[in-house]
């Protein structure tokens, strides 16, 4: 009697289903009001620095929460099993970020080694990393647990 192989199965990069629409509410209603509570707080500094500009932040706040939804929306549909295929190299990869803001300069504070300044796009690596850490703990504690 021949035995079956067992051959691993690849599950697709992208599982379309359904979206918890209670928490998409209470995020969106959580967006509105702070995007509402940001334009009422930032109009001087908004007028001061945009030349009488009232909405100017706001506007500027409200395509990078648009861009922040679009994100959630796609990678809320990002199938699990690649997340934990692959943590460790997102791990190692966010060390190597922490690792590398060491050597760029930041012109207004030469001291400070927090950011990664490229051309007019910074960002902290430690935001990353704060993802990539719960990433690969969840990781880990799901496989030995």
């Amino acid at each position: 009697m021949q035995k079956k192989q067992r051959t691993a199965i690849r599950p697709p990069l992208f599982q379309f289903g359904g979206i918890d629409v209670p928490f998409l509410i209470i995020l969106c209603v959580l967006l509105v009001f702070g995007l509402v509570m940001m334009y009422s707080a930032s109009i001087p500094t908004s007028i001061a620095e945009h030349g009488g500009d009232a909405s100017a932040m706001f506007i500027n706040q409200l395509k990078f929460a648009g861009i922040g939804v679009v994100a959630m929306l796609v990678f809320s549909q990002v199938n699990t099993w690649y997340l934990k295929k692959y943590s460790v190299f997102i791990f190692v990869f966010g060390i190597l970020l922490l690792i590398a803001a060491f050597f760029f300069d930041n012109p207004n504070y030469p001291d400070f080694h927090r950011w990664i300044i490229i051309g007019s796009f910074s960002f902290q690596p430690s935001e990353l990393m704060k993802f990539f850490l719960i990433l690969e703990l969840s990781a880990v504690m799901e496989t030995y647990h």
